[in-house]
């Protein structure tokens, strides 16, 4: 059994061990006698330590190599524009241009061939004595394919929004038109920018309210879709229906 005071004195033992080897571990690295590879491998993201002034890379962690898809060798003291934002050669933006990177868009060549798109930043340090550049980097394919593919699929709901020969249009709370479709700019004889943030019944009207037997209006009081025959006097007789839109709460946003 052990008393309280040997209990602290263990406990103070154990604390001094512990602190004394966390000072073994620093200063094991600040004398290079502890590699930092195994840190570096440890991280996800790609890291690359390149030559401030020659720009050669002087060291890669793994998730780099894998991403490069070459050996470590083929890697090591070669120029960082053969396999990292080649049209930056000449022209680099933390060492020429002066700037600073973070988290922006750039090419990694993959075995020196297929164009890789990532995101990287970079900052300024001292390894081993030398001046150099950290650049961290993740893959973004995925996310970019994502874009693309979101790009293709909006591309597509406007040229149908646009060959639908009725005259179509989305409405906020407040009556403003957030989109328009190519056959009502037509009829009023102006294009999208001019009527996109304008009022509905400004533009399709020229009134300053909202007509009476407003189909949109109706819509707004019961959150339910509303149709109504309208008589416009620039448009001629019109059979007028909306649907109501909400947000991802429930509630209502426009039509």
């Amino acid at each position: 059994m052990l008393e309280i005071g040997a209990l602290n004195s263990l406990q103070t033992d154990k604390k001094s061990a512990s602190l004394l080897q966390s000072y073994k571990v620093r200063d094991e690295v600040l004398q290079g006698e502890t590699s930092i590879e195994p840190i570096l491998d440890s991280i996800p993201a790609g890291i690359i330590i390149i030559d401030e002034a020659t720009h050669e890379i002087i060291d890669l962690n793994k998730a780099a190599l894998e991403m490069l898809g070459v050996p470590k060798k083929y890697v090591v003291g070669k120029i960082c524009y053969n396999f990292i934002c080649p049209s930056d050669k000449g022209k680099c933006p933390i060492t020429d241009l002066g700037q600073e990177v973070d988290k922006s868009e750039r090419i990694l060549l993959k075995a020196g061939k297929e164009k890789v798109p990532i995101l990287k930043s970079v900052k300024k340090s001292f390894w081993n004595g030398r001046r150099c550049l950290i650049e961290s980097f993740i893959d973004i394919s995925d996310r970019k394919k994502m874009e693309n593919q979101l790009r293709s699929m909006v591309d597509e709901w406007q040229k149908t929004f646009d060959a639908i020969s009725d005259f179509i249009f989305i409405l906020d709370k407040d009556f403003r038109i957030v989109k328009v479709n190519q056959s009502l700019c037509m009829a009023l004889g102006k294009n999208q920018e001019e009527l996109i943030g304008k009022k509905c019944f400004e533009v399709l009207h020229g009134t300053s309210e909202a007509w009476h037997n407003c189909p949109y209006k109706k819509t707004l009081a019961t959150g339910k879709a509303a149709v109504e025959l309208v008589d416009d006097p620039r448009l001629g007789t019109l059979l007028v229906s909306n649907s109501p839109i909400f947000d991802g709460n429930g509630n209502l946003v426009g039509a």
